[in-house]
């Protein structure tokens, strides 16, 4: 809850930055706002996921030490591995999602203006778009969310998570699990990120409207 609107507030500021320096029609020029968008959000985002994560696993399995509540881990976290250990997987979080996000944003506004001009701004139009242009990138870039992850998680049990990289991590994957272990947790992530993202993409819209309309009546 707490980094989670900061993050959304960087998405959206970075997505909207990019489209209106270039054509909000194109699909390079949307697809670079997704990305622009992601990286801006991770300054909160990845904090806020890497601690989430270390929280879910702790009670799942054996894990060097435990935790009270967020705070408490964010705390021993920073006291035992720098900022460097809130900030595990970076990278790995633009792999994951700056191209879920490109790919949610261009899919989006394909789908957005291939309807007339008229019903562009309509409201189950722009949720009925953005719910499917999500669930396709969140389908298409699950692998990428199964390296990260395991990444991000494994100082909590380095016996049972030893990958030196994210390569090393996939690639150990490929070999001891096979390829259908990259799409684990499918169902669950497009059940996750679908309805938030939808609604956070149609609100920012209703919202941007709002303003808009405000403004032109001054």
């Amino acid at each position: 809850l707490i980094g989670a609107a900061p993050a959304q507030a960087l998405f959206f500021t970075g997505m909207t930055a990019v489209q209106r320096t270039f054509s909000p029609k194109s699909d390079l020029a949307n697809f670079g706002a997704g990305i622009a968008a992601q990286m801006c959000g991770s300054v909160s985002w990845v904090p806020m996921e890497v601690i989430k994560e270390k929280m879910m696993i702790q009670g799942s399995i054996k894990t060097q030490h435990t935790h009270s509540g967020s705070f408490s881990m964010l705390q021993k976290v920073l006291a035992q591995e720098g900022i460097r250990g809130i900030y595990r997987g970076f990278v790995l979080q633009q792999l994951t999602y700056g191209p879920f996000n490109g790919l949610a944003v261009l899919f989006y506004n394909r789908l957005k203006f291939s309807f007339p001009e008229e019903q562009q701004d309509n409201t189950l139009v722009q949720l009925g778009c953005s719910s499917l242009g999500y669930g396709l990138a969140a389908a298409i870039t699950n692998p990428f969310d199964v390296v990260k992850t395991r990444r991000q998680v494994q100082a909590s049990n380095p016996e049972l998570f030893n990958y030196k990289s994210g390569m090393d991590c996939a690639s150990k994957i490929l070999k001891h699990e096979g390829p259908l272990a990259f799409m684990d947790g499918l169902s669950g992530r497009i059940g996750w990120l679908l309805p938030r993202c939808a609604i956070a993409m149609t609100s920012f819209e209703m919202f941007l409207r709002y303003l808009q309309d405000g403004t032109d009546d001054n």
